[in-house]
């Protein structure tokens, strides 16, 4: 299983909210509710819709720093051919390319 994701050039003074959680909890809602940003795809029931790890930016007004966001898919996803093994390796390979 590949990542596909859009690499995102982090700044040093850049903060880094990475979003982890059990599929359905709603990251994608918070990140959504959050950014102000209704591209951000929410499913409307527990089944996963969050595949890939997926960046958001914001620029916090009162500190003046630049926000990145990182939804990234749910563990225990409800699709049986994805483990949270294969989820890990996606967020660190994020990781390691920032």
């Amino acid at each position: 299983m590949s990542s596909k994701f859009n690499p995102v050039a982090v700044g040093q003074n850049d903060v880094v909210i990475l979003v982890m959680g059990s599929t359905g909890t709603g990251k994608s809602s918070f990140i959504q509710l959050l950014t102000n940003n209704t591209s951000v795809k929410i499913g409307n029931n527990i089944d996963s819709l969050t595949s890939e790890v997926q960046v958001f930016r914001l620029l916090d007004h009162t500190s003046g720093h630049n926000i990145v966001v990182v939804d990234t898919p749910g563990f225990d996803d409800s699709r049986s051919d994805i483990t949270d093994t294969a989820i890990l390796k996606k967020i660190t390979e994020f990781l390691l390319n920032q």
